[in-house]
């Protein structure tokens, strides 16, 4: 016999907002981070007035409420 599974819009909303899931997608982004800064271009001091400042701006935060806020 096949298992049946019907879900529920609100359990699906709280399992996305859960901290469970926001701990996670935290993770995920500082592992992107991590790999995405070192490789970030980085201009000589002569010619760019903000050398490394697009390297030194990565960060990641998270929310629980989805979207980009």
């Amino acid at each position: 016999m096949a298992a049946k599974f019907k879900m529920s819009r609100k359990g699906g909303g709280e399992l996305l907002r859960s901290r469970m899931v926001e701990v996670e997608m935290l993770r995920r982004a500082d592992v992107i981070k991590d790999a995405a800064a070192p490789i970030s271009p980085v201009g000589t001091a002569a010619w760019d007035p903000h050398p490394g400042l697009y390297k030194a701006s990565w960060h990641s935060t998270s929310t629980r409420r989805g979207g980009r806020r």
